[in-house]
């Protein structure tokens, strides 16, 4: 599975969130309790905040203790001592160059089930240095394209559709579909409708 920059993903496989964890070069990743009505207001949050920032990368894990999340996907997020202590509590984990830059150990410091203090969530954030309104440059979309084919896969740039310079040294533009005619944003995003008839 992979996850676009600036998009909100679910990603199921512990496998799948580490490769990303190693991937990405900025990431955000919201460790969800889905029967939490905190966790859904700060995912709902993190999806507005995922739209403009198009160089960052988000994603959720579930964790609840009907759904244990991996040791190994906990090791990678900094939440080893979790594990030990059998802890499920939802967390955000942000992440820069594969590196564990912050972690909020209790999102009660964001709000409650009744509310959200979004300020508070948009300074954490803001602190962590995960947020990013520009794509990784082409050098490092083309470096993990490199990296990826060598293990047998397609890099980053490809499962994300952005364009790469061709074996001549031009630019093969290769927009993203998201299904709006007349966009030419590269990588994978969704619009969000302003209207009953779809408008913008």
């Amino acid at each position: 599975q992979s996850c676009g920059f600036g998009v909100h993903r679910s990603v199921y496989s512990s496998a799948a969130a580490i490769a990303l964890t190693e991937e990405m070069p900025r990431l955000v990743c919201h460790v969800c309790d889905d029967r939490s009505r905190l966790c859904a207001r700060v995912d709902l949050h993190l999806e507005r905040v995922a739209a403009a920032h198009p160089g960052t990368g988000f994603m959720r894990v579930y964790a609840s203790p009907d759904k244990p999340i991996g040791r190994e996907l906990l090791d990678r997020l900094g939440l080893s001592a979790r594990a030990a202590a059998k802890q499920t509590a939802p967390a955000l984990v942000a992440m820069v160059d594969g590196r564990v830059v912050a972690t909020a150990d209790s999102l009660f410091q964001f709000g409650s089930d009744d509310a959200l203090a979004s300020e508070a969530l948009d300074m954490w954030l803001q602190h962590t240095g995960t947020l990013s309104a520009d794509l990784p440059s082409r050098e490092w979309l083309k470096a993990s394209a490199g990296k990826k084919r060598g293990r047998g896969g397609l890099g980053l740039a490809e499962r994300l559709g952005v364009a790469t310079a061709d074996d001549d040294g031009e630019d093969e533009v290769d927009y993203y579909d998201c299904g709006l005619e007349g966009c030419q944003k590269a990588f994978a995003h969704e619009h969000v409708s302003g209207g009953p008839d779809g408008a913008m």
